[in-house]
Order: C-alpha cells, then structure tokens, then sequence
C-alpha cells in the first residue's frame, strides 16, 4: 500500500519524488521527518518519533521493543488537521544506539479512513476511551 501524492504532500509538505540516493535498495524514495507521534498496539499506546517516511512506510525510534510482523497503527502528524491512522506491521526492530531506544521499521498496510463502530457483541474494555476501542477493533478485527 502506498500513500497518495495528496496524503504524502499534507504530512511532509513536500512532494513525491523518484529521486533515489545512491547505492539506495528500497523502492520508494524516504525523506527525514523528525517529528513525534503515537502507536497503537494490541498492548497500549507509546508515544514515538517518526525518523524517516516514504510513501510505502516509516522508520521510527521507539522506546521499547516491537516483534517483527506485530501489526498497530501509527497516527502520521499532517501539516493541517488530525493525524493520518495508517495500520502497518512491523519489519524489522534494531537496538539503537546507547542500547536505550529501539529502531523500527514499518510497512504502511492501509489508511484507516473511519472510526469502525463497535460492534454489541464486542464491549469495551472498562476504563478504555472509544477511540483506544475503536483502534483496538481495526488492528484486532474484534
């Protein structure tokens, strides 16, 4: 899954290019981003920082370790509006360096366009908000 040049141009205020760097072996082009975000796992949510963001994926440091495969969504920060909920799974996670923060790659799987309502059968977990609920639902399909 790729983000649209208009959803890439409203997180990065930069448009897509084909641009590779030398020796580069991904397929799409990734641009520093540096900005602070937050992930929804089936465990919680951790607040991170958004190291690098192509249009296929993101490169984060997180401060704790995320098994290859583990699927979340990561809320991407638009220059105007809310943030973008994008469902990823995880490629890889390296320990950085100082062996305190954790590097992790993401593969973008989709857009979560709507809130998913819940469904009667499913309740919400006491004490947990709606939207924790309904992040829970898309990354569970519970």
């Amino acid at each position: 899954m790729e983000l649209s040049p208009e959803q890439f141009v409203e997180i990065a205020c930069k448009p897509v290019t084909g641009r590779q760097l030398r020796g580069e072996k991904r397929g799409a082009t990734r641009i520093p981003f540096g900005r602070r975000s937050t992930i929804q796992t089936e465990s919680g949510v951790v607040t991170v920082v958004i190291r690098e963001l192509s249009v296929t994926g993101a490169s984060l440091v997180a401060s704790q370790a995320m098994p290859v495969g583990e699927r979340l969504i990561l809320g991407v920060p638009r220059i105007n509006g809310p943030d973008l909920q994008v469902k990823c799974s995880v490629l890889r996670c390296d320990r950085g360096t100082g062996g305190h923060v954790f590097v992790v790659g993401l593969k973008f799987e989709e857009v979560v366009q709507s809130p998913v309502a819940a469904p009667l059968s499913s309740p919400a977990v006491k004490g947990e908000s709606s939207d924790v609920t309904r992040i829970r639902q898309a990354l569970l399909g519970a």
